[in-house]
């Protein structure tokens, strides 16, 4: 049975879990994570869940035993040690296929450092930018790829810009067709907020996106007592409106406006597609970890360019995850 390992039994590890159990593929998983509690939560999550095939097990452990193999590895701790935990991984396992949780890491450094690692240990990677496993935009992409220039505009309010923002970065360089993309701060605002997270920051304001290939984006962030999430995108040909999270889709073109549902798809929804795509074809619908080092790269310089500005301190690493 394929082997499967969930680094992190947090928020999001858990949810990974609650996917992974869902496969119809029978599978070893190993969910390791240092905190006890942390286990037990992810541990009465998963029990919540009916196991897609009867044969699949699943074991939790504080640490894993010098010389497991993994035929994929799915990494969900937070940022600022995902690069150490995953050099400890190599070091110590013999791994096939991994997907990191965005954000990737701090500092630049470690995404040469990573990738050095994968090439020399001849092992896949993605990177967890899950809209491009929506059937939504996977629906938009064949109706915007073909456009020689679009507006594009990713607007509401506490939807997180710098731990979020990413993935909009990444929804973008998928529909334009390229991780050729410059940011741009633009009207940022000054005051900076503790992440919900301990030791991590959230940002407000603007940042503005250019492709090599004439699409542009914004990214707008407001500050508001309840999340809320729009994306708009304008070509010459037609007008397209995502409320994701109202969960409408409006489509304005030659006049006629169409509106239906938007569904978001959770990650408990999505791992077990995800493992699967990986074992039966070596690949999977994420983004590869060399196109998504192009694309975080700038994004955490950037955001760290702004938090040193607005704090008036310097920073060995960009403290988001």
């Amino acid at each position: 049975m394929p082997n499967i390992l969930i680094v992190g039994a947090g928020q999001l590890g858990s949810r990974h879990l609650q996917g992974a159990v869902q496969s119809e593929l029978a599978l070893n998983i190993v969910v390791v994570d240092p905190s006890s509690d942390s286990l037990a939560v992810a541990k009465s999550r998963a029990e919540e869940i009916e196991l897609g095939n009867p044969k699949t097990a699943v074991e939790y452990i504080n640490a894993v035993s010098q010389g497991s193999e993994f035929d994929v590895v799915i990494i969900a701790t937070t940022a600022n040690i995902r690069y150490r935990v995953f050099k400890d991984l190599v070091d110590a396992c013999q791994i096939k296929n991994v997907v990191f949780e965005k954000v990737l890491f701090q500092k630049a450094a470690e995404y040469e450092l990573a990738e050095s690692l994968l090439r020399e240990n001849n092992i896949k990677a993605w990177v967890n930018c899950p809209r491009r496993q929506n059937a939504t935009y996977q629906s938009l992409l064949s109706l915007v790829e073909n456009e020689t220039s679009f507006d594009m505009t990713v607007s509401g309010n506490s939807w997180g810009l710098a731990c979020n923002g990413i993935h909009f970065v990444d929804l973008f360089a998928y529909l334009s067709g390229t991780t050729e993309i410059t940011l741009f701060p633009k009207l940022c605002d000054k005051s900076v907020m503790e992440s919900k997270r301990s030791g991590f920051y959230e940002v407000l304001g603007t940042i503005e996106c250019k492709s090599s290939n004439d699409k542009n984006m914004i990214l707008s962030c407001d500050d508001g007592d309840s999340i809320s999430v729009n994306v708009e995108i304008r070509t010459p040909n037609f007008t397209i409106l995502i409320q994701e999270t109202a969960g409408k889709l409006t489509i304005e073109r030659n006049g006629e406006r169409v509106e239906t549902q938007f569904k978001a798809v959770f990650q408990s929804q999505l791992t077990h597609v995800l493992i699967e795509d990986i074992i039966k074809t070596q690949s999977c619908k994420l983004t590869t970890f060399s196109d998504s080092k192009s694309l975080h790269v700038p994004f955490i310089n950037t955001i760290k360019t702004h938090l040193e500005n607005s704090l008036n301190k310097q920073f060995e690493a960009c403290p988001i995850t």
